[in-house]
């Protein structure tokens, strides 16, 4: 962890490594102490070791708060296999969240969420969001424009979705088990939705109509008025978007079964099959889903050029006096 301080550590800003374990001989062992201290200034980093951070507000602009990642015990054979939780993570302006897991967010404008596991009830009071190779369990809510999301996985769904500048949508992976739309607005405008991979997997029947909940996966009022794009997308259900006056876009009855691989972490298992339908679906001609396009997803959330034991050796005795120890390190390059 040293080594990885020093690394992200420039001349103009700071790294601060803080673990909730006092035993652990980090430089603070929560970061509202850190907040207290006059040289902790925007763009400086938070190095969060694994742990329980409960919540956590974060008082300047333009940090960058990163942990380990999630998944790892499922996804690699790295000795340490913690996650950094926040219950509730409050970030300022033009910050960003990097490998960890977070159950609610109250982002900043401008703010990047990248390579984190967000827990349901996950809300997004801001403009200007950047959310990109992420896992997420539930739902963006209260969002507005401007935004961008790729090669993310959703199980869940987007809502509500406003504004008129424009949002991309695209290379992710949307697993849709709820009673409602997967995206819902009547004033997203002048945006683009695009090789995605859209699974709904819902089999309610809405008691009052015997129809199947869901069968529309994208729902818009008035969309074309509002130049939306909606192309190379493999749909699982007809759709709106989905038929003959949309011939980009892909209904080719796909499941889970036909599309993933479907074994390894709840992340790996979305990896693309053999003669899936996504494959080759995009509109450059590579895969739809999270593991396409220009930015493939990364198993687990591991965050760039972050060291990790793989390996470690300590002799059961001493030689000449001292303990050898044998470590073997490895890291995420991109």
């Amino acid at each position: 962890m040293v080594v990885w301080a020093a690394m992200l550590t420039t001349a103009d800003a700071r790294t601060w490594r803080v673990n909730p374990n006092p035993n652990a001989g980090a430089e603070y062992t929560n970061i509202s102490d850190l907040n207290n201290n006059y040289e902790f200034q925007a763009g400086d980093t938070i190095l969060c070791d694994a742990g329980n951070y409960g919540e956590v507000t974060v008082q300047r602009d333009s940090i960058t708060i990163m942990g380990p990642g999630y998944f790892k015990g499922l996804n690699t054979d790295w000795s340490e296999t913690g996650a950094a939780y926040f219950s509730t993570l409050t970030t300022q302006d033009n910050s960003k969240m990097i490998g960890l897991e977070i159950s609610t967010i109250n982002a900043g404008g401008s703010n990047e969420i990248y390579k984190c596991k967000v827990y349901q009830d996950g809300k997004y009071y801001v403009s200007n969001l950047l959310v990109h190779d992420c896992y997420i369990t539930g739902w963006f809510n209260q969002f507005n424009y401007g935004t961008f999301f790729n090669n993310i996985f959703v199980n869940g769904g987007i809502r509500p979705f406003s504004g008129s500048t424009p949002s991309d949508i695209f290379n992710n992976v949307f697993i849709f088990e709820s009673t409602s739309n997967l995206l819902t607005s009547s004033i997203i405008a002048n945006s683009r939705i695009y090789n995605n991979i859209i699974i709904n997997t819902s089999n309610q029947v809405d008691s009052s109509t015997g129809a199947p909940y869901c069968n529309n996966v994208i729902d818009f009022d008035h969309a074309l008025s509002n130049n939306i794009a909606i192309f190379n997308n493999v749909f699982s259900i007809v759709s709106d978007y989905a038929n003959e006056n949309f011939p980009n876009n892909l209904y080719v009855g796909a499941t889970v079964e036909n599309t993933f691989v479907n074994s390894g972490a709840l992340d790996a298992m979305y990896m693309l099959k053999e003669g899936s339908p996504a494959i080759g679906a995009a509109s450059d001609g590579g895969d739809c889903g999270a593991f396409g396009g220009p930015e493939p997803y990364i198993l687990s959330g591991i965050p760039a050029f972050m060291p990790q034991i793989t390996e470690a050796y300590v002799s059961s005795k001493p030689t000449d006096g001292k303990i050898n120890v044998k470590l073997t390190i490895t890291t995420q390059n991109e």
